[in-house]
């Protein structure tokens, strides 16, 4: 019961933490992360053979989307060390390139260059913290965070947010297919991803490269193992094909990151209830063309669309019921019920809604 209230309580504040008024959450933050990362320590090792439900395993996996996805702008004590970002990336890239070699993969990118000059880089990054309400860095000292190697990156979060959207889907036990607004979150995190490690990270790898590993997700007929859930969230309920609507709507983002020549037959199916994927930014200057679609695809809307869905990702279950306690109304029961069944097992009402239960700062 701790572990699911603490665990709840940290996700709520690491979005509020992204909000206008984050600031002032920052103690909040702070507080309801070391409780959260206390708890989770004690329970490892007390119970390191418990077999968790879906419910709180889907908490604690949102939940660590959650910290790493909004505490990933500066350096904090979520940051992970450069030796596991390493063996993540590894990992990660490794997935994508299996994945690769077994689906038909997208039309090629040629020879193109995606070299950004340094100067430019920095400009990118300072734009970005700007948008997204975050001081920006003086590039000239060596303690710079955002865009170095050091800092996680969309690239990095990718896999971790199919997982988790993966196992919600999983959970609701049924015939329904995944949302159509869902399937274009996707996407445009799998943009965002090439598109910050271009303009913002100055990635040196192949363009080719880079855009394989971002749009490496969609329906595989040898999905197995961990990637067996997320697979299944890409398959059609009916018949054991992808889902009708993912390709096409991969595809439209995909081809924002490709020369207007390079436009194939494919555009034909692009669906027409995402106009804005279905205008293709003009081939020129490879840099120019991509800012342009950073510029059509602002990274503070994108931000903004991710907390609103992380945040109906954390309602989706039941709240913790130490959490309903505290809002002094459990769940079927009115307040005077609540009250009744706290009298009931020995419990002072008057004294127990005195102050907060303990985990949340005053």
């Amino acid at each position: 019961m701790i572990l699911d209230y603490t665990a709840y309580q940290a996700t709520l504040s690491c979005i509020a933490s992204r909000s206008a008024s984050g600031i002032a959450t920052s103690a909040v933050l702070r507080h309801n992360l070391a409780m959260a990362d206390s708890f989770t320590a004690i329970f490892k090792a007390r119970h390191a053979e418990y077999v968790m439900d879906n419910e709180l395993r889907f908490r604690l996996l949102l939940l660590k989307f959650v910290i790493l996805f909004t505490q990933r702008l500066t350096r904090n004590p979520t940051t992970p060390s450069k030796e596991r970002l390493q063996e993540l990336r590894k990992t990660n890239l490794k997935r994508a390139r299996l994945w690769r070699g077994r689906v038909e993969d997208s039309a090629p990118f040629g020879d193109t260059d995606t070299k950004v000059e340094q100067q430019e880089i920095e400009r990118n990054r300072a734009h970005v913290l700007c948008e997204l309400n975050v001081p920006a860095e003086d590039e000239e000292y060596e303690d710079a965070f955002y865009g170095t190697s050091v800092c996680l990156t969309l690239l990095d979060l990718l896999p971790l947010f199919m997982r988790v959207s993966a196992l919600r889907d999983a959970m609701t036990g049924s015939e329904d297919k995944v949302t159509e607004l869902f399937l274009c979150l996707a996407a445009e995190f799998m943009l965002q991803a090439c598109l910050e490690q271009i303009l913002v990270v100055g990635t040196k790898r192949d363009l080719e490269d880079l855009v394989g590993e971002a749009f490496a997700w969609g329906f595989n007929k040898h999905g197995e193992g961990e990637d067996e859930e997320i697979n299944t969230m890409f398959t059609d309920p009916v018949y054991d094909i992808e889902l009708q609507d993912w390709k096409p709507i991969k595809e439209a983002y995909y081809f924002q990151l490709l020369p207007q020549e390079t436009s194939t037959s494919t555009d034909a199916g692009i669906i027409p209830s995402y106009p804005d994927a279905m205008e293709r930014i003009p081939a020129s200057d490879t840099i120019d063309r991509l800012k342009a679609v950073a510029a059509k695809y602002p990274i503070a809307r994108f931000e903004r669309s991710i907390l609103d869905y992380l945040s109906a990702m954390a309602g989706s279950i039941s709240k913790p019921v130490l959490f309903q306690l505290e809002d002094g109304e459990l769940d079927s029961m009115s307040r005077q019920e609540t009250q009744q069944f706290l009298q009931d097992c020995g419990l002072s009402v008057a004294r127990f809604f005195e102050t907060p239960i303990g985990f949340k700062t005053p």
